[in-house]
């Protein structure tokens, strides 16, 4: 029975071995080709050479010595996602190179052979490459495998040669105060010290003044894109908080959010996401009498490493005012300063603001509502008024309009807050919502309205 069992063992360990008489052990692309575990291509336009090695193995004749090692490589391009014997026969693979191994490439039990050359032909990105080994073993079967290495195909990205600024846009945006180190063009904007955007089409039509008018008091209207709402509009609140703070300015931030339907009020700023390599960037003043008419956030909050996204905000805002970046000493404008947000905001920064925009008390807030415009009885709905500044009395009420009768009125004398939530109507009617606000920096109380239907 031993001897048996001993027979059988060594039939299966005869059989085992045929199997593995010629092993794949290496295929490597020299690493000067490559871009992380891709080919790299420089023009995909055009064929891409490149060079590789591939070792192999051979076993022991069960009689002694080593066997023959006869074997061959292929290196395929292919698009088929499969790993077993029918990749080459998929209608996306190209033969790239093929050799034959013999016993004179073998070193003892290894043969390994460098610098193959190989070269990817045009218009291929999809695909990886493989390599298929394949030889006859101890019973004449035909053996094939696959590298377990596969190189996918990485594109090199296009040299793109920025716009020649001519001497003239220099010269310029300069005489405006701007440094124009590093300044780049993109779109209808320079972009210059990495945060200020300047508008091409009025550059040189503003008359050099980049005050913003008094038209409406000083009110200006921030509205705050949804697509911005990956970054936390409290930043966006609390940047206008700040500079609403300030007790001797009469700039009066408003933040608008996108939602709702009520009509909305003159928009001055908007916040929108713009894909790009800068955090947050602003539109300066034109010149106009107007702020500047757009902030783009570049990366969502989350993606902001190296800076305090509050800070970068509240200094877009400025900017969109008219102020510039400084080198004053802990001045949120100090875009090269150390990035702490400091509450309440820096008396250089409030000077700088104020100097612009001088405080007149009998100036008045002019407040806007976001919210719905229409409601289904017993629906629930919130608004909120559009300014924030800590110590400002708000005060909700609402009042049937049109002949509706004061029934199914929700009580909100409890509201003191700029948001209103989660209210509803008992009653089908026409309905006025209004927020008095009431601040000891200006001597007129302001109140906003909404108007509400109830279905």
């Amino acid at each position: 029975m031993k001897k048996q069992i001993f027979i059988l063992l060594a039939i299966m360990i005869i059989a085992t071995g045929a199997y593995a008489q010629i092993t794949l052990q290496s295929f490597q692309i020299g690493q000067n080709y490559l871009q992380g575990t891709s080919l790299k291509v420089a023009n995909i336009n055009s064929a891409t050479p490149f060079k590789f090695l591939v070792s192999v193995t051979r076993g022991i004749n069960p009689g002694g010595g080593s066997v023959s090692g006869n074997c061959t490589i292929k290196l395929y391009y292919t698009e088929n996602q499969s790993s077993d014997s029918n990749i080459p026969d998929d209608p996306t693979s190209l033969l790239l190179f093929t050799r034959n191994i013999t016993s004179s490439d073998y070193n003892s039990s290894q043969a390994i052979l460098a610098d193959l050359d190989a070269s990817l032909p045009a218009n291929k990105q999809y695909g990886k490459l493989i390599l298929r080994f394949e030889y006859l073993d101890n019973n004449n079967i035909n053996r094939i495998s696959y590298s377990s290495t596969r190189y996918g195909i990485y594109i090199v990205p296009p040299v793109v040669t920025p716009p020649t600024i001519d001497a003239t846009t220099i010269a310029k945006i300069q005489s405006m105060g701007f440094s124009t180190s590093g300044i780049s063009s993109e779109g209808e904007y320079y972009t210059v010290e990495n945060d200020i955007l300047i508008r091409k089409s009025t550059l040189f039509q503003n008359a050099g003044e980049f005050l913003i008018n008094n038209d409406r008091q000083h009110n200006v209207y921030i509205l705050v894109k949804a697509s911005v709402w990956t970054m936390s509009v409290w930043d966006v609140i609390t940047a206008a908080h700040l500079w609403n703070s300030n007790p001797n300015s009469d700039i009066k931030l408003h933040v608008i959010n996108e939602f709702g339907n009520q009509p909305l009020p003159p928009i001055d700023i908007t916040i929108d996401y713009k894909p790009s390599s800068y955090p947050v960037r602003a539109e300066f003043p034109n010149g106009n009498g107007l702020a500047g008419r757009m902030i783009y956030v570049g990366l969502n909050q989350n993606q902001i490493s190296n800076i305090n996204p509050i800070v970068a905000i509240t200094r877009a805002i400025a900017h969109s005012l008219g102020l510039k970046n400084n080198s004053i000493p802990n001045s949120i404008m100090n875009s090269g300063g150390a990035n702490n947000y400091v509450f309440p905001i820096n008396t250089s920064d409030n000077q700088l603001m104020s100097s612009l925009y001088p405080v007149n008390p009998n100036s008045a807030i002019i407040p806007y509502i976001s919210g719905v415009n229409s409601l289904n009885m017993h629906e629930s709905g919130t608004f909120e008024t559009s300014y924030i500044l800590l110590g400002t009395s708000y005060n909700w009420n609402i009042v049937p309009t049109n002949g509706t009768a004061n029934l199914g009125v929700p009580d909100v004398s409890w509201a003191s807050q700029p948001r209103l939530p989660e209210i509803s109507f008992g009653a089908v009617g026409s309905y006025q919502i209004q927020c008095s606000l009431t601040t000891s920096k200006y001597t007129s109380p302001a109140t906003a309205t909404a108007n509400v239907a109830v279905q």
